[in-house]
């Protein structure tokens, strides 16, 4: 299967945010595995459940960092950041709703949605926002 999200090569340079970004990408790959598995075969729901529930507490984790970083640094858009953050969760705490109660599906174009927001989240718009604080930290 070809990964649905970026590659693994650091996108700022900086060790932990790169690792929790590449954490989240993997995540969502490993879902698509199992999608696509479950297609092919009989994959236990339990496999799909627990994916997604580790993307939701990783993805606040990984979140609630950076709004540490947003209110460390003063910036300017903390607020609408974090609207998309929670945005960004709520969705996918419905689907876990969604599919638990069996009223939804997981499917390679949902997916594509959160690979779709987190490579737009983890893109040149927050690279160039944290370059810089991150840098500032490193020294």
């Amino acid at each position: 299967m070809s990964r649905l999200t970026k590659d693994k090569n650091p996108i700022l340079r900086h060790d932990q945010t790169d690792g929790d970004h590449r954490k989240l990408f993997d995540l969502v790959d490993q879902l698509a595995a199992a999608v696509i598995a479950g297609e092919e075969m009989d994959v236990c729901a339990t496999i799909i459940d627990r994916l997604i529930d580790q993307l939701i507490g990783y993805t606040r984790s990984r979140f609630a960092t950076e709004a540490c970083l947003m209110t460390r640094h003063c910036y300017a858009q903390a607020a609408a950041q974090k609207a998309e953050h929670d945005d960004f969760i709520d969705k996918v705490v419905n689907l876990r709703q969604k599919i638990g109660s069996g009223s939804a599906v997981l499917s390679i174009e949902t997916l594509s949605v959160m690979r779709d927001w987190l490579n737009d989240h983890v893109g040149s718009a927050w690279a160039a926002r944290t370059t810089a604080w991150i840098s500032k930290e490193q020294t």
